[in-house]
């Protein structure tokens, strides 16, 4: 035989020619043998093919995995030498409750070590049909989807909780997502008593102690943020409200500026959530709204703070420390959109990179093939009362003695003890309900009898929780801790105790009205007298038992803070400490020889030697220090100059006893010294109150206060205070808050539904979501009530909901002074500025102050909001006609000289004519009672002295005159003398504008504070003098004179010079008012002076009071805005059981929840009701609504909500984004950044790719590119490496807009069609198979521009891959890259690769020739209901057929020959159905699912009603769902209105009838079989009130059709209707009754919905034969009161046939009028026959007999509340 051989030099294998063909050096077909390059050899060889060896066996639960356990993903870490795998083993024995073991594993190829990272029975969910084709790493963390799964990671080095009796008890997805949950969103136990987490930190404000103002002029908003154990940063949660409240109203006449539009309180307490288990920091943070900067206040790290999880965290802010600031893309970031699964990942630019991904969600209700769901909602204006109502009047409070008893002598004040009643506060005192109190006092010297100036200090309670009634309130420690006082008066809470007053006077630091006291008490006395030291104050005690010590000591005052000067350590040295002070340092030397006790002696008294040689007067105050015990002492000592021949000059002695001698011992030697001991703790206000009472008393604390003497002699005194009835005021009001939402403005209100990881919807609408606020609601406080009908979507766990403003930004103008156009302006003094001589008293000028000059121009559109009469309650509206600068009297003046007041102010004005506003006060009386003169001659004359100038109305019997807001008071005050050396001159001049409305003249002067205006340094003072006098004149001003028997003529008589001018206020005994005005500026001559002649003094006084003004407030046309954007506007929501949850309140001291006012939490049959936190401006409830800090155009804003969102043009649905690409934001382990779970939309992280190339299936990352493998086509996505690590805002690694450049394809038409796992890449080689075109594909390069492509299938193999891709197009293709041999590795399965089914619509033919694979696809049916039929024809072979819809199957077996099935389609979802065909022999054939044929109804909506509800309104509406069902089935119709939205009732029946008409199960339209609820709403503003009890529901199915303008047609629709019952009211004002299971035919083509709105009244009606008369008809008729037997009250006609006129409970003696045998519609049924007795609303039985007839139907009438029969019917 012939021997044969080849030498295989090409080393190929070569199956695209014929066997015979094949060229030397190749071969067909080869099995485990390796030619060409072997692992011995480089060519030319042939060796058997090794095989692999076992490195490790994967156990669980101690035994090897079964044989069915595959890897299905890998990832090659060659750095460190390791692989991991995932692997998937889905009928594992050992996990007996699942069956079902995955996980991820690692190898290191050094050690040889095997890690399980990861066991699971449940969470992993591995599919072998989802192999793990992304996987990444980056450091410790590895990253990978399937496309299955979410996206996922694990940290290699941390170890996860394996499964706990087969099941994964502890490791849960959040421990590997990679996207994190957001504050409050967190898992929480509520059997382990934990709570929901806090969406939105709670803010409560508090007035902390000292000067903190950080807060006063800003709005804050707060939020914070969670940091995970792998350094992930969670998205914020939502921004809280502004952290601001406002003062009270006022004007200041300074700047113009809203004074109350300022912060009430400087600090707040901030309580957020501490996050699960896997939150390791939480970072508070805060910004200011309509800035875009997100401050870190501070980072709270749980472990050093020793926080648990899933708690709650409280910090106090106060100021504006920050550590840091995020980046204002933050704002941006309202979620991380992490894919919800995810095909292909990469990483480049350390950014995480995913492509083939979905987002979003349907809309669906139950479950993603639930029925879709229609946002139904509507919304209403709630307007709430917010001004506070006074409580104080002529006698409330009243005043009494106040008695001490401070230093063992009873002692009692006059007005010393204040009594508050506040019996007008009735009910229920709810928490956040405000009191406030402003107390007026003054000082009195019970010696000299002197009163000093009085001051005001205020107090404000927020009700924390609710008390049952105000006296109830007065008895709580918390009212009595805002009063405070010390631990003597019974006071334990730190808040309610009263701060020291000395050494350290700490007043300022306390936040109790007895601290306001004291540290208004101090100011006031030291303006008085200059500095002097409060040593304590009290009623019964706490002046403090020291005090005489105190201040007989050498040591008084004690210094407040020590400074340490000196240490060292003690000898043992038995006598005293000397320090020596040498050249400014202090040297200790215990040689007591050096002293000269000649010169030094010892105080015992003082603890210290004192150097007494000068005076015994110590020059400072020292504290010595054991630091071994820390006692402390103070000592004096002196700092006398070196003198040689006093030994102990510039030596502080110390002696024994403080503890430093026995030897080694430390100490301290400081200047100064604050002891706690030597504190001296006053008492607070007396606080009274009688259990029971709706009264309290407080008495005022009298103030010890002391000065420093000489030689060590101090002295003091005692103050006590009297109230001043007309200055303490007290009011309340209901909530503690005036946020409110402006007036005069549209809101359109989404709602938003996130997932359980914050992901959101686009903004979702209804359509009843707008409300309007009218102009009237200025003066109230305005919110949005919501009422949501639909239920949530399957996937929500949390909701909110958002508001869109219908205008934005203005200005608001104040202005006090006015004038009307009288012609009259003249130029006294000529200054070429314009004036009105035009008689027209139509045209206003309003004078311009401060900032308000320069945001008004000519033509300008004003909102008119408070004018002279109040606030303006319509929307009046003004346009500027000039503005115009004038000189004094340019717009009005006055000839007679004695009307000085009428003459117009010089200044800036704008011109406007009122129109629906008037520019008329109701008293325009002005006062002007001339120039009073005084003038002094000779040394014996009257001083200068006028004390009756009148404040009061003359004409109308001395009654003081008011003080409106805006009168205009100017003050002339003229003091001179002449002469030379004796001239002397004083003019003051001072126009005044007073802020506030006042009851007289002396309230004006307290509250506008004049006192510090009328001095001689004021701006309106002009004062100089000769020689005799080089200063001039002073000034003074008090206004509480009261009549004594020292005033007025003490006030008058010094007869002595000087040279200060007094002036004040005098009230007599009557309470008349007059002003004074003395000076005892003498008269001169040149006898004392040296001038010639002798020189009188002269006085002059005058006081103008023009009242013809009055407040008036304009706000600018309003900005417009963007009509896209919607504002946040709730606290983030819950949903719970499928249903959404109201607004709660939490309580931080409970760290509970209660339902918030007004809300209630949605159940199957009650829809939710909640108010929206959403507000824009504060409400002074007089027509001012402020937004700006100060109401000044360059004050700080605030808008409606922290963030914006919009409305998507396109409906929100899950989005396949199969071509697209999204990307994360920057890792970087160098600055301790992981931004890997940030995917923030807001930055538009996103791109698309080409839809036509197919699901991108491989994502490469490589130097300037990514490589981007589709289905159809290799293409590459170019990367943007210069823009990947830009740093903005603090130094925090963020994304920047974009990253994702072009994509670029190659023009080759291969892809990688459905086999990412072909894929390897190593170096610059890359290789994968694409299936559709029978390729093997290999791309070398490192670049687009320089990858070359090479279809290695077309070397030999190209028929051979070309089929069997073809054979097995959907199964796996796993590639691999052996690095050894330098070799592709291509392995295929039998396993099929998840293909995207094909949804087919219905209608379509599917056919197959001589198939033999089972054919499985979904057939959209749409909502429709009905029979569904599927045609098929089978032309050879035989197939088994079937069609599952909602779980219920109709199948046929083995058929051969044409035929069809059929099933009933009864709910309106799912809209699927599965067919399957499976072949059992080749078999050909075609089958249709035919499309449900369409049945149309048509809904008749029917309104009647009775001629007195003509022209009210009312919401009227119906909607259907299909009862109890399986999960996803439930569906639920919008409600429709029908137009009636609201119906105007009309006189003309029917008031209402429309007509809609389309297919049965879609939409609005019922089908047979459904609930049927029809709707009554009372929003506002409906006027029409439904009254279950008279009006009805009426529903009928028909194919009759009722002509609306027919009378008798619409008679028979209602007497052919029946009922719908019961009416039940849930929430207020929504009437709902629902008609079960309502037939509705397919026959039958309309559907009547009545709402019969009739007022169904008795009438007496008879029945007259027609040979009667008119006359017998009008005047002779009597209705027949008849009997009747009546059954047992039932609440339902159903009810009532179960019963019998004999059944037990029956009623007895019943009658009625009526013409028939027994009651019908109309007829009213009483007792007695006195219709003023009816029969109790119900449903009864009757009948004329008893018991009622056997064989018959029993009759029944339904009964309202006037025994009206408004319904009837028979069993």
């Amino acid at each position: 035989m012939a021997q044969t051989s080849e030498t295989f030099v090409k080393g190929r294998m070569n199956k695209s020619v014929d066997e015979r063909l094949v060229p030397p050096g190749e071969y067909v077909d080869a099995l485990n043998v390796r030619l060409g390059s072997t692992e011995t050899t480089e060519i030319g060889a042939v060796e058997n093919s090794k095989g692999n060896s076992r490195l490790s066996t994967l156990e669980y639960a101690g035994q090897p995995l079964t044989t069915n356990a595959r890897t299905i993903g890998y990832f090659e870490d060659g750095i460190n030498e390791t692989i991991y795998w995932f692997v998937h083993d889905e009928n594992n024995p050992n996990s007996a409750s699942t069956g079902v073991v995955d996980m991820i594993v690692s190898f290191n190829t050094t050690t040889n070590v095997l890690v399980y990272h990861v066991i699971s029975t449940q969470v992993l969910n591995f599919n072998f049909q989802y192999l793990i084709t992304g996987v990444s790493k980056i450091e410790n963390l590895l990253f990978f989807t399937d496309d299955l799964n979410p996206p996922r990671f694990i940290n290699v080095t941390r170890s996860y909780a394996e499964p706990f009796g087969n099941l994964d008890t502890v490791l849960e997805e959040e421990d590997i997502s990679v996207i994190v949950k957001p504050p409050g969103f967190e898992d929480f136990d509520a059997t382990a008593g934990e709570v929901s987490p806090l969406g939105t930190p709670h803010v409560e404000l508090i007035n902390l102690p000292g000067e903190e103002n950080y807060m006063e002029t800003r709005f804050l908003s707060f939020a914070y943020r969670y940091r995970y154990e792998d350094g992930q940063y969670s998205a914020t949660s939502l921004f809280s409200n502004p952290a601001f409240e406002p003062d009270e109203f006022l004007i200041s006449i300074q700047n113009f500026w809203n004074q109350g539009m300022q912060n009430h309180y400087n600090g707040c307490k901030v309580t957020f959530s501490t996050g699960s288990k896997r939150v390791k920091e939480i970072q508070l943070l805060y910004k200011e709204a309509t800035s875009n900067v997100i401050y870190i206040i501070k980072r709270y790290n749980k472990e050093d703070l020793f926080l648990g999880s899933n708690s709650f965290y409280t910090v106090t802010f106060s100021n504006s420390e920050i550590y840091t600031t995020l980046g204002s893309d933050e704002l941006l970031r309202l979620y991380d959109n992490v894919p919800r699964v995810a095909k292909a990942q990469t990483i480049q630019g350390n950014r995480l990179i995913f492509g083939n991904y979905v987002d979003g969600y349907d809309i669906r209700l139950n479950s993603k093939d639930g029925p879709l769901i229609s946002v139904d909602y509507n919304v209403q204006p709630i307007t709430t009362p917010i001004a506070g109502t006074e409580l104080g009047n002529s006698s409330n409070p009243s005043l009494s003695t106040g008695n001490y008893t401070l230093t063992g002598v009873a002692t009692t004040q006059p007005n010393g003890k204040l009594t508050w009643d506040l019996s007008a506060v009735t009910g229920i005192i709810e928490a956040e309900t405000v009191f406030f109190f402003s107390f007026q006092l003054e000082r009195f010297d019970q010696v000299s009898t002197a009163v000093f100036p009085s001051f005001t200090i205020e107090m404000k309670f927020v009700a924390p929780v609710q008390y049952i009634n105000i006296a109830a309130m007065l008895e709580s420690q918390e009212f009595k801790n805002i009063i405070g006082g010390s631990t003597l008066q019974g006071f334990t809470d730190i808040s309610g105790i009263v701060q020291p007053l000395y050494p350290c006077n700490k007043s300022s630091e306390g936040g109790t009205l007895s601290d306001k006291f004291y540290l208004a008490g101090k100011e006031e006395i030291e303006s008085t007298y200059g500095q002097r030291f409060l040593i304590g104050g009290g009623v019964d005690a706490g002046l403090c038992d020291d005090s005489i010590t105190l201040l007989n000591s050498p040591l008084f005052p004690l210094p407040c803070n020590a400074t340490p000067i000196y240490s060292g350590i003690s000898t043992t040295y038995t006598g005293n400490i000397n320090f020596y002070i040498q050249n400014q340092n202090i040297v200790q030397d215990d040689n007591a020889s050096s002293i000269n006790s000649t010169f030094c002696f010892n105080s015992p008294s003082l603890g210290a030697t004192i150097w007494t040689s000068f005076g015994n007067v110590p020059q400072e105050v020292y504290t010595v220090t054991n630091l071994i015990t820390g006692q402390s002492t103070f000592v004096a000592g002196l700092a006398y100059e070196p003198a040689s021949s006093y030994p102990c000059a510039n030596i502080l002695v110390l002696n024994e006893d403080i503890g430093l001698f026995s030897g080694g011992i430390e100490y301290e030697l400081s200047i100064g010294g604050n002891l706690s001991e030597n504190e001296c703790l006053p008492d607070g206000f007396k606080y009274e109150h009688t259990t029971g009472s709706s009264s309290f008393s407080l008495t005022a604390p009298a103030i010890s206060f002391a000065q420093t003497g000489i030689l060590g002699f101090n002295t003091s005194a005692i103050g006590y205070y009297s109230f001043k009835q007309f200055g303490c005021r007290a009011s309340f009001k209901k909530d503690s808050s005036s946020l409110s939402l402006h007036s005069n403005r549209d809101y359109e209100v989404g709602v938003v539904y996130m997932d359980e990881y914050g992901r959101a919807s686009t903004v979702l609408t209804s359509v009843n979501n707008n409300v309007y606020f009218p102009p009237n609601t200025s003066v109230y406080k305005n919110e949005i009530k919501v009422t949501l009908d639909n239920f949530p979507p399957y996937w929500a766990r949390k909701y909110k909901f958002v508001v869109k403003p219908s205008q934005g930004e203005y200005n608001t103008i104040f202005s006090y002074i006015f004038y009307k156009q009288d012609g009259t302006g003249k130029d006294s003094v000529p200054t070429g500025l314009a004036l009105t001589t035009a008689n027209d008293p139509s045209l206003v000028w309003f004078k311009l102050d401060g900032q308000n000059s320069s945001i008004v121009n000519v033509g300008d559109e004003l909102l008119v909001k408070q004018d002279a009469q109040g606030p303006v309650l319509t929307e009046a509206k003004s346009v500027v006609l000039a503005v115009q600068a004038f000189s004094g009297g340019g717009i009005q003046s006055s000839d007679s000289s004695d009307t000085p007041g009428d003459n117009s102010l010089a200044g800036l004005y704008m011109l406007l004519k009122p129109d629906g506003w008037t520019a008329n006060v109701q008293d325009e009386k002005n006062y002007y009672y001339g120039q009073y003169t005084r003038k002094k001659k000779k040394q014996f004359d009257p001083d200068l002295c006028i004390v009756n100038y009148p404040l009061y109305d003359a004409a109308a019997g001395g009654i003081n005159y008011t003080i409106p807001a805006g009168t205009i008071v100017t003050i002339k005050i003229t003091v001179w003398r002449g002469g030379t050396k004796c001239y002397a001159r004083l003019n003051y001049n001072k126009t005044f504008v007073a802020s506030d409305n006042y009851e007289d003249f002396r309230a004006f002067a307290i509250g506008d504070n004049l006192s510090s205006q009328i001095t001689q340094s004021d701006s309106g003072c002009f004062t100089e003098g000769g020689s005799n006098l080089p200063n001039g004149l002073t000034l003074t001003f008090n206004p509480n004179y009261t009549n004594s028997p020292a005033y007025p003529n003490t006030f008058c008589n010094m007869q002595t010079e000087n040279t200060t001018v007094r002036t004040g206020i005098w009230k007599d005994d009557a309470g008349v008012l007059r002003f004074l005005c003395t000076s005892d500026l003498q008269d001169c001559s040149e006898i004392f002076s040296g001038d010639t002649g002798k020189f009188p003094s002269h006085m002059d006084l005058e006081i103008e009071v023009t009242r013809n003004a009055g407040k008036f407030v304009f706000e600018t046309a309003p900005a417009e805005v963007d009509p896209n954007l919607f504002y946040d506007a709730s606290n983030l929501l819950d949903i719970e059981g499928g249903f959404h949850m109201a607004k709660q309140n939490f309580n931080p001291n409970t760290n509970t929840y209660s339902l918030a006012d007004l809300s209630i939490n949605q159940t199957a049959t009650q829809p939710l009701v909640t108010v929206l936190d959403a507000y824009n401006c504060y409400t002074f409830a007089n027509g001012v609504e402020s937004y700006r800090i100060y109401d000044s155009p360059s004050g700080k804003a605030f808008r409606l909500g922290e963030r914006t969102l919009a409305v998507s043009n396109q409906d929100f649905k899950e989005a396949d984004r199969f071509a697209g690409m999204t990307y994360s934001g920057v890792y970087s382990s160098s600055a301790n950044v992981n931004n890997l779970n940030e995917f923030n939309l807001g930055l538009v992280n996103f791109k698309d790719c080409e839809v036509e190339f197919g699901p991108i299936q491989i994502l490469h990352a490589r130097q300037t590119d990514i490589l981007t493998l589709q289905e159809d086509r290799i293409t590459y996505v170019l990367s943007k490496k210069n823009l990947i690590s830009d740093a903005v805002g603090g130094g925090a690694i963020v994304s920047t807009p974009e990253i994702l450049g072009n994509q670029i394809a190659r023009i080759e038409e291969y892809g990688i069609s459905f086999n990412p796992e072909s894929f390897v890449a190593w170096g610059s080689d890359m290789f994968f198979t694409d299936g559709k075109r029978g390729a093997v594909i290999n791309l070398r390069g490192t670049s687009s521009s320089n990858d070359q492509l090479q279809v290695i299938s077309k070397m030999g193999m190209n028929s051979w891959f070309r089929d069997t891709f073809t054979a097995q197009l959907t199964t796996q293709k796993l590639g691999g890259y052996d690095p050894y041999m330098q070799e592709y590795v291509l392995g295929t399965n039998l396993n099929t690769v998840k293909q995207v089914e094909d949804i087919v619509p219905c209608d379509q033919t599917i056919s197959q020739i001589a198939q033999t694979t089972v054919l499985n696809y979904e057939v959209e049916l749409g909502q429709y209901i009905g029979t569904v039929t599927i045609p098929y024809h089978v032309s050879s072979g035989n197939v088994d057929i079937s069609v599952t819809w909602n779980g219920n199957t109709v199948s046929v077996a083995g058929a051969t020959i044409p035929g069809s099935l059929t099933f009933n389609k009864t709910l309106t979802s799912p809209t699927k159905c599965t067919v399957s065909i499976t072949p059992n022999v080749a078999s050909t054939y075609n089958i249709k699912v035919e499309c449900i044929q369409q049945v149309k109804i048509s809904v008749v909506g029917v309104v009647l009603n009775s001629n007195n509800y003509v022209g009210e309104t009312i919401h009227l509406n119906y909607n259907w769902n299909n009862g109890p069902g399986a999960v996803g089935q439930v569906t639920t119709s919008p409600f429709e209105s029908l137009s009636f939205n609201p119906i105007v009732l009309q006189a003309s029946q029917p008031a209402g009838y429309q007509i809609i008409t389309g297919t049965r199960g879609v939409g609005v339209f019922p089908y047979d079989g459904v609930n049927i609820t029809m709707r009554a709403q009372e929003i506002l503003p409906d006027t029409f009130d439904f009254d279950p009890l008279l009006h009805r529901f009426r529903i009928l199915s028909s194919n009759t059709f009722y002509n609306p303008t027919s009378a008798s047609d619409i008679a028979s629709l209602v007497t052919a209707s029946s009922l719908v019952t019961p009416i039940g009211e849930a929430p207020t004002g929504t009437y709902s009754a629902t008609e079960t299971a309502m037939s509705i035919p397919i026959g039958n083509q309309y559907l009547y919905l009545i709402w019969d709105l009739r007022q169904i009244t008795p009438q007496q009606v008879c029945h007259c034969p027609t040979t009667d008369t008119l006359i017998d008809v009008c005047c002779n008729c009597v209705q027949v009161c008849k009997p009747t037997f009546m059954g047992p009250k039932c609440s339902s006609f159903a009810q009532a046939c179960t019963t019998d006129v004999d059944s037990p409970g029956h009623f007895v003696g019943a009658n009625f009028f009526g013409n028939a045998g027994i009651p019908s519609v109309g007829d009213v049924v009483c007792e007695k026959c006195d219709p003023n007795i009816p029969i109790t609303a119900g449903f009864y039985i009757v009948s004329s007999v008893t018991p009622s007839p056997a064989n018959v139907p029993k009759n029944w009438v339904q009964l309202d509340a006037l025994g009206t029969v408004i319904a009837a019917g028979t069993c």
